[in-house]
């Protein structure tokens, strides 16, 4: 009987150890894998996602970064995994970034620091900070590119004021700004007398919209540099020091990976507390292409189930910082921050016809994003459903902040039963492209509802902007209680079936609160109950025409006077009573409780 007992209690001793997890301990302190009783201890985070790419047992393994910075040199896979994964960091929140350290080589011409670069440099880190290689900023007026001729598809005309051509190099970049797009084009020549260049583009497919206006940033000219900036010109970064930098402490790091993370047919993978920073772009050019949809991304899934990320950071990337799509499902991005990102924040569903599915978006916050890469957005969902997206706040782009559907017109769309609630979204386009607005739909989309959105200050360098933009062919689709002011435009929907219109707060429009374009192309759109003040109210393009008896427009609306105190009331009235809470816990944002205010 004393036998059996110890066996039982030595039983209940060891379980929990037999049952336990893997848990592998990574910091660059451990010089050699160690394989111990508790756990094992790895030099690097590539050697812990090989053992679980090769890992044939049943635990659930626990990857804990112990070091703060963690620096790779090529982009990290996980692959067909079997067990659950965490990943996360040992206390506070561990970085995963890219970077050549540069100690060599570095010489000083007056406040200008020099070294050798043979690969094109687009990103530069200045101890851990990154600086700037650009003349782009919002805070002036945007500069016009006069007299843009087409030579063929890849070569242009142009001219420049006399001033601005003093700026300019043989070989440096013009980033050119029209309607949607940015397009990066090399200098080949400059004719002083005439004022005029010659520009070569670095994509696949001509500019578009030439005759609307073309706006210009200098990139990589010497002669355009500021304290703090730098730039790549003949195999040679140059690095202009601010004025109270000592030179001695300068220390240099350039990003040399475009996607940080590849997970790929894996399942059950958490990411907790972990910030993704400083991935690059893998073609040194921006894709023509709406959204830059074809951008390289820092961190990507596909081919993948439940996989999450939750309190986690991205950080000053330059494509899409997190990418989901290629038939991956049940994921959820949740309490995370995307700051200070020179290309787009969350990509969903991307090219191929894929059926991306059951992504949970919420409680994020997506701020400061296309820096460099303007054209991207905030949360590009193309062909996903079953999408939430729920409590973000999104703000500070020059571009679109939600993107639903990526379907022209009618034709066959996977972008449906989607769903955006709650979000707060203000301060985007900034006068810098056209043709989006706070939340842009494209396409058939059965089922989705866009309800209970804040939305404010959407400003396009142009007209074409709106509040809500319902956009070619966007069906069967349901816009309820958003409170929408300060545009150009409130409300558009540029034809489309099935859609209702309801209960929307709509102010302070330069033109029209709600508008419908194409009517003879429609049939049963509902406007019911809409509030719009400071506007000229519904307008119908030519009015319903009478010889589409079947359309079914249904015009029901309530304008107010001219009151637009009430708007910021109704606001907080409906929506100030939910609180944002962002759980990144980065020392970049202090504050994990926040409430938005007006």
């Amino acid at each position: 009987m004393k036998g059996i007992l110890s066996l039982l209690l030595l039983a209940i001793v060891i379980m929990p150890l037999h049952s336990s997890n893997v848990i592998i301990e990574v910091s660059k302190a451990y010089p050699t894998t160690e394989f111990g009783k508790c756990k094992i201890k790895m030099h690097c985070l590539k050697d812990a996602f090989d053992y679980c790419n090769k890992y044939k047992g049943e635990k659930e393994i626990e990857i804990v970064l112990k070091d703060v910075v963690n620096i790779i040199d090529a982009t990290l896979t996980l692959k067909s995994t079997k067990v659950p994964i965490t990943i996360k960091a040992k206390k506070g929140v561990s970085k995963i970034t890219s970077g050549n350290i540069i100690t060599d080589n570095v010489s000083q011409r007056g406040d200008t620091l020099i070294f050798p670069l043979e690969s094109q440099c687009w990103k530069a880190i200045v101890n851990g900070t990154n600086v700037p290689a650009t003349t782009f900023s919002t805070d002036e007026p945007m500069k016009q590119l006069q007299g843009v001729k087409k030579i063929d598809d890849n070569h242009y005309t142009a001219k420049l004021s006399s001033n601005e051509i003093l700026k300019l190099e043989i070989g440096c970049d013009l980033f050119l700004y029209a309607r949607w797009q940015c397009y990066k084009l090399q200098l080949t020549d400059i004719d002083s007398k005439t004022n005029s260049v010659s520009l070569t583009t670095m994509g696949k497919k001509a500019m578009y919209a030439l005759d609307e206006g073309v706006r210009y940033a200098i990139y990589n000219s010497r002669h355009v540099m500021q304290p703090g900036t730098f730039c790549w010109r003949d195999g040679k970064v140059y690095y202009l020091k601010k004025k109270d930098e000592d030179v001695s402490k300068i220390g240099f790091s350039i990003p040399t990976v475009a996607t940080l993370m590849h997970i790929r047919e894996c399942k059950n993978v958490i990411f907790k507390n972990i910030s993704f920073e400083n991935a690059i772009l893998d073609n040194w050019y921006f894709q023509e292409i709406q959204g830059s949809a074809l951008s390289s991304k820092a961190v990507h899934v596909e081919y993948s189930s439940n996989i999450n990320f939750i309190n986690c950071d991205f950080h000053n990337n330059m494509g899409y910082s997190l990418a989901i799509g290629n038939h991956s499902s049940n994921c959820t991005i949740s309490r995370c921050c995307f700051t200070e990102l020179q290309g787009g924040g969350i990509i969903l569903g991307m090219e191929g016809g894929d059926k991306t599915n059951g992504i949970i978006i919420d409680d994020n916050l997506i701020q400061g994003f296309g820096r460099i890469n303007v054209c991207c957005e905030g949360i590009l969902s193309q062909r996903a459903h079953h999408v939430t997206i729920t409590n973000n706040t999104i703000n500070d782009g020059y571009y679109t902040g939600i993107n639903l559907g990526w379907t022209w017109g009618y034709g066959e769309s996977f972008a449906y039963n989607n769903y955006v609630s709650n979000n707060h979204i203000h301060h985007l386009m900034q006068g810098v492209l056209d043709d989006g607005g706070g939340i842009y739909t494209l396409g058939v989309q059965n089922g989705t509802v866009i309800e209970n959105n804040y939305i404010h200050d959407i400003y396009a360098y142009k007209d074409m902007v709106c509040l809500i933009y319902l956009d070619e062919g966007t069906s069967e689709i349901t816009v309820r209680n958003n409170v929408c002011f300060s545009s150009k435009r409130g409300i558009s929907v540029s034809y489309g079936n099935n859609n209702f219109i309801e209960g929307n707060v709509i102010g302070i429009v330069d033109n029209w609160g709600i508008r419908l374009s194409y009517p003879k192309k429609v049939k049963n759109i509902v406007f019911r109950g809409n509030k719009i003040f400071d506007s000229s109210g519904i307008d119908i393009d030519n009015g319903i025409p009478e010889d589409s008896k079947d359309s079914n427009i249904v015009v029901s609306e309530i304008s107010l006077p001219k009151r637009r105190f009430e708007i910021p009331f109704l606001y907080k009235e409906k929506l100030l009573a939910k609180k944002f809470r962002y759980g990144c816990v980065s020392r970049r944002l202090k504050n994990v409780e926040k409430v938005d205010d007006f």
